[in-house]
């Protein structure tokens, strides 16, 4: 929590008057803004190897030059939460039975 308000910059007491929403969204700002740093960063460095390679680049055997593109890593979307098995549902909830039976004979 003491980061979020350092990145907002906000006064301490309008700090503790922000809901989880708020501090989520300024949480989810302050990373945007980071990747947003890091991808420039991570394309100027494209660019100079794009350059390099394209100084040194055979046009017999590559007659397209490169890019930063070619030197950035590829994004791969995030997978879709699979749906649990029958199987690890059943287990989940004996294991959440034990726990509270546990719970209840400690009382």
């Amino acid at each position: 929590m003491a980061r979020a308000r350092r990145v907002a910059s906000l006064p301490e007491s309008h700090f503790w008057n922000l809901t989880p929403g708020e501090t989520d969204e300024i949480l989810r700002e302050a990373i945007d803004e980071w990747r947003a740093r890091e991808r420039s960063a991570a394309y100027g460095q494209a660019m100079i190897v794009a350059t390099l390679y394209n100084c040194h680049r055979d046009p017999k055997k590559h007659p397209e030059p490169f890019t930063p593109e070619d030197f950035l890593p590829r994004q791969t979307p995030p997978q879709p939460p699979r749906e649990p098995t029958s199987a690890e549902v059943a287990t989940k909830i004996k294991t959440a039975m034990k726990t509270v039976s546990l719970i209840n004979s400690q009382k």
